[in-house]
């Protein structure tokens, strides 16, 4: 006879009967705690109003992050390195008509644009020359402007006579100008609390979207405008998805469920989990990326949908079964919500492993996720007995009772088949794995605009176009020189050797254009000597000279590229496009160059694109962390759940296969890894061990009674067999709605998801029933047929 206490390796817990008696206590209270319930559930709703958004690419980093540190240093030095352009295209820039758009964007950036501090374009262009042999500033674009045909052809000349404005404010053809907005120090938000960075971004987008510079056809660009744009349209294409997986997953829980309460509570639990996170985002003012928002905002809407088909699949075989209501909710919550509180542990586990990563926003992803999971795990447990126990009683079906469904009959079908197969899925299960393990190896990380998002987003098309042209750019990094010595970045030798640094750069493949005190001291000398003279001046005095020139002028240009106190130098690089392997490439070649041209100086990297190669390797690391910190987290859990380090360690043997998958199919496809994909993997694994709990919990339920392994696998998958498919397929009918998506990151994470789920449910219902009897998970068989 089968002894349960010598043949079986797990222990029973007894939070089984704690929840049953949480379903006796809520049914019996009831209309205290709904109210009580409901009264949290509104102060969520209301400190939820508060939320906002922020989506700043500094976020992205720690506040001790060295990157963060060297940025305030340069700020320190040479103020804000923030700006924001505009790209003009006509037919022709220099025409009368033209020139008069430019000159009233130029003057309306100026005034409408917070904290502008210097705009700088082709109507606002001051040219130093000779007069009369004495040094004087005069503006390239008179005022008033006239309506002489000549006009614009002598400033084209004008323009065009001076090597060192080539391709900056107008481009070769004139087809191009760019209209330059250098911005002050600015506080993080404003009065109202909103974010001045996305303000700016704002008002830009207000300003070239305006009819009177259609004839412009105004392209913005820079981080306010970027980041502006990428909240409004994340802002939009988030609500959007959540609105479709709202009403897919009740279609889809209509058809399972069949019950009107069946459909309401899965969702309200879902809801009201995240109501809380925003509702605590709100209490607390943290502003989560809006991008990075939609990982918690799935995660608690569809997995809690799938712990609920959980719940009431078991409920309703009870209730059928027998016809008693209150007995059948007792019996669930016993049974099935201990499984799916492990089931929510391990979820919420590996998503706070996000909180050991140096990178903010994936903070959010770990403690948001967390907070809506749990939430939404917290309104099943008090809505699912207090609602689903009001009503009658009703006749029992001896079907349910004896579980001979067709579902329940084809579940146990299929574990049988799988127990006398373990040969054939062997086969083909182990080779696919390892060629999925090699396409790993050949994954890349990348936040290039056009492979991330991709152009079907209007903004990134915008800019991918600004990048190609010959006059913008969309990222640009500084060289910040520190000479040690006061005084010695004015001299002759200083400036010259910056002047060939600007020169090696520029002929760097991904370099757009760099600007430095070597080009505005070369500018005015071929202003003062001729063309011929576009070089460094070789005597201190003369280079003095111009120095003063430039103060007596009042031209405050210069304070941007050489501090005061003229121990440092500044030398901005402008680049064409993101390619993440030669930017690295790069820009460890600027840096080497700076530290060989000023040997003993201080020579640091500063600007948008090293904050993004430095974020790619913060991502690379932060991806093989947050996976095996996940993996052991998790198992350490299932240790401690069944007891023994066997099961923990064994039963995550199918449960590696989807984050394999997952892995292999970035690589093969070359789907980049981005701070939205790296998500995927710990989320992936969190939902995957949700089945593999479920089906452990049962099948160590029905070896206890029988002692043989395919009589425990059969009545475990005609019991929990529907409802793990079930709540793969609602899961997965979620995130395939991430495919609707025009950004190419959200795309991706839905296909993923939905591949990683559907590995993840095969591996649950194949291979895990043969892990089970082949390491005699449960215990020593006592069937003679085992």
């Amino acid at each position: 006879m089968h002894n349960p206490k010598r043949n079986s390796k797990m222990r029973k817990p007894n939070m089984d009967l704690l929840f049953a008696a949480w379903a006796r206590l809520a049914m019996r209270w009831r209309w205290v705690i709904l109210p009580l319930f409901l009264g949290l559930v509104l102060m969520a709703g209301h400190f939820a109003t508060r939320l906002r958004t922020d989506s700043r690419f500094e976020n992205y980093f720690m506040e001790d992050d060295p990157m963060i540190a060297r940025t305030r240093e340069f700020k320190e030095i040479f103020g804000s390195d923030i700006f924001v352009a505009v790209l003009l295209e006509c037919d022709d820039v220099y025409r009368p008509e033209n020139l008069r758009l430019i000159r009233a964007l130029s003057h309306e950036l100026a005034d409408s644009l917070t904290h502008a501090e210097r705009v700088v374009s082709l109507t606002q262009l001051e040219l130093p020359s000779l007069q009369h042999g004495m040094p004087t500033v005069r503006p390239l674009v008179p005022e008033p402007l006239g309506d002489s045909p000549t006009l614009g052809d002598s400033i084209r000349r004008a323009y065009q006579s001076r090597p060192g404005l080539r391709n900056r404010l107008v481009s070769d053809d004139g087809r191009q100008a760019w209209v330059f907005v250098q911005l002050g120090e600015f506080p993080e938000f404003d009065e109202t609390g909103l974010s001045t960075q996305i303000i700016i971004g704002r008002q830009l987008h207000d300003v070239i979207s305006q009819e009177k510079y259609a004839a412009l056809h105004p392209l913005g660009a820079g981080l306010p405008y970027i980041d502006y744009e990428k909240n409004e349209f994340y802002s939009r294409e988030v609500p959007r998805i959540m609105g479709f997986a709202i009403l897919v997953a009740l279609l889809v829980l209509l058809l399972v469920t069949r019950s009107l309460r069946g459909v309401l509570i899965p969702v309200a639990s879902s809801i009201i989990g995240n109501l809380l996170l925003f509702g605590t985002l709100g209490l607390t003012d943290y502003r989560p990326d809006p991008l990075l928002i939609a990982i918690p905002l799935v995660s608690a809407f569809a997995i809690p949908l799938a712990y609920n088909i959980h719940v009431y699949s078991f409920f309703r075989q009870r209730f059928f079964a027998t016809g008693l209501r209150k007995r059948s909710v007792e019996e669930t919550m016993g049974e099935v919500l201990w499984p799916v509180f492990i089931s929510v542990s391990t979820t919420v586990v590996a998503l706070l492993t996000f909180l050991f990563t140096p990178i903010a926003p994936l903070h959010f992803v770990g403690f948001g996720a967390a907070i809506s999971v749990g939430g939404a795990f917290l309104s099943l447990a008090i809505l699912f007995p207090t609602l689903m126990g009001l009503g009658a009683d009703r006749s029992p079906s001896p079907t349910h009772r004896d579980g001979t469904g067709r579902w329940d009959l084809l579940m146990a079908r299929l574990a049988a088949w799988a127990l006398a197969h373990p040969r054939p899925i062997l086969a083909v299960s182990i080779p696919l794995l390892l060629l999925m393990l090699v396409g790993a190896t050949q994954i890349q990380v990348s936040f290039d605009l056009q492979r991330t998002i991709g152009t079907r987003v209007p903004y990134v098309a915008n800019l991918l176009h600004v990048g190609e042209s010959p006059l913008g750019s969309v990222y640009s990094y500084d060289l910040l020189i520190d000479l040690k010595d006061s005084g010695r970045a004015r001299q002759p030798e200083s400036i010259a050797r910056l002047d060939t640094l600007a020169t090696e750069i520029e002929r760097m493949a991904l370099t757009q254009r760099t600007s430095s005190m070597a080009h505005i001291i070369k500018d005015l000398h071929a202003a003062l000597r001729g063309p011929e003279a576009y070089t460094v001046p070789e005597r201190p005095e003369e280079l003095a000279s111009f120095f003063r020139f430039y103060r007596m002028a009042g031209d405050t240009g210069p304070n941007g590229w050489i501090d005061p106190s003229g121990r440092y130098l500044r030398l901005m690089v402008e680049v064409s496009h993101f390619d993440s392997g030669t930017n690295e490439q790069e820009l460890a070649r600027a840096q080497t160059l700076a530290e060989d041209l000023f040997p003993g100086a201080d020579v640091q990297v500063v600007g948008s694109l090293p904050q993004f190669v430095s974020m790619m390797q913060y991502v690379t690391r932060s991806q093989v962390l947050t996976f095996f910190l996940s993996l052991l987290l998790i198992t350490l859990i299932l240790t401690a759940v069944f007891g023994s380090v066997k099961v923990g360690l064994v039963s995550m043997i199918p449960n590696l296969a989807p984050a394999v998958v997952i892995a292999g199919i970035m690589g093969y496809t070359g789907m980049p890894l981005d701070m939205f994909l790296a998500t995927i993997i710990p989320m992936v694994l969190g939902i995957s061990v949700d089945d593999t709990v479920q089906i452990l919990s049962l099948a160590r339920r029905e070896f206890r009674q029988t002692g043989d392994y395919h009589l425990a696998m059969e009545r475990t998958f005609r019991v929990a067999g529907r409802a793990v498919v079930f709540s793969t397929m609602i899961i997965c009918s979620n995130f395939i709605l991430f495919c609707t998506s025009k950004s190419s990151n959200i795309v991706y994470v839905g296909f993923l998801s939905v591949a990683g789920l559907m590995v993840a449910l095969l591996a649950d219902l194949l291979i895990t029933p043969l892990i089970l009897k082949r390491f005699n998970l449960l215990g020593k068989p006592s069937s003679p047929t085992e």
